[in-house]
């Protein structure tokens, strides 16, 4: 069967679905796709092709789940359904955090909290690797953490400069990293339950975990958590960014005195990525 007979093919209404399909199976790019609708695909591609369709139409699987990949920052970490999917929102964060580090005279040790596929910090260092002497790679999560060394493993070639620990927050992070100028990123749970049910897809309700989106009791229960943490080991403390809507940054800096948020753009009227420093 050609290319083109695939795109006529009425069950396949989603077209750029499908034509993502027909590049990741057949190791195309977009291009290719285009300038080869001549081209018979085998019959075991083919099967391939509509199996994954069929588990994206009627399972509302996402697509990034079925490819087992999502391309971020020009880079292309892996993923499944033990972490969360990377949000734009995210990009901004790390151009936050990279404009920072540029700026910043020494090399710090980079903590990322609840670290999923290891997105974050993943694409600082490749950005300024020169500013980072240490990372810290946290989650509670076993799956997490092995997806996140997976991708280190494929993106960065790992070193002896990386470390994953299985962590509630800051706690069980050894001192010695705390000894030392540090930057904290994070990306926790801060979402309502009810924004989350009125707001997000069904999809996404479905296949994503909902530990990495919702905050639990008062929404903010993880991020203060956080702040009590760092509160103990605040000395070689720099900066911390965080993912988290407008109005719970105003609650937090009436909360944390000792701290002053930032409220930074991002392109979502409601999220805002937020820097913390001491005051």
């Amino acid at each position: 069967m050609k290319v083109l007979t695939l795109f006529q093919n009425p069950k396949f209404k989603n077209k750029k679905v499908l034509s993502t399909l027909i590049s990741h199976f057949l190791w195309w790019s977009k291009e290719d796709v285009i300038k080869n609708l001549d081209i018979d695909i085998s019959e075991t591609i083919i099967k391939d092709i509509e199996k994954a369709y069929k588990e994206w139409q009627n399972n509302k699987k996402p697509l990034e789940y079925i490819l087992w990949f999502v391309k971020f920052k020009w880079l292309k970490f892996k993923v499944n359904p033990s972490v969360l999917i990377p949000r734009p929102e995210t990009e901004y964060m790390i151009d936050e955090v990279v404009e920072f580090l540029r700026g910043y005279p020494k090399q710090v040790n980079l903590l990322d909290i609840w670290t999923g596929c290891g997105v974050l910090w993943i694409s600082i260092k490749k950005f300024v690797p020169e500013k980072i002497k240490n990372l810290i790679l946290s989650d509670i999560s076993d799956k997490a953490l092995e997806v996140a060394k997976k991708n280190a493993k494929e993106i960065l070639w790992e070193g002896n400069d990386i470390y994953f620990i299985k962590s509630d927050l800051l706690s069980q992070i050894p001192d010695k990293f705390f000894q030392e100028d540090f930057v904290i990123v994070a990306n926790l749970p801060y979402i309502p339950d009810k924004v989350f049910e009125e707001n997000v897809e069904d999809n996404v309700k479905k296949w994503e975990p909902s530990i990495a989106f919702l905050g639990w009791e008062d929404w903010l229960n993880l991020y203060k958590k956080l702040l009590n943490q760092l509160l103990n080991r605040r000395k070689k403390f720099i900066r911390a960014f965080f993912e988290m809507m407008w109005w719970q940054a105003d609650i937090l800096t009436k909360l944390y005195p000792l701290f002053e948020f930032k409220k930074k753009k991002t392109f979502h009227f409601n999220i805002k990525i937020v820097e913390v420093s001491l005051k």
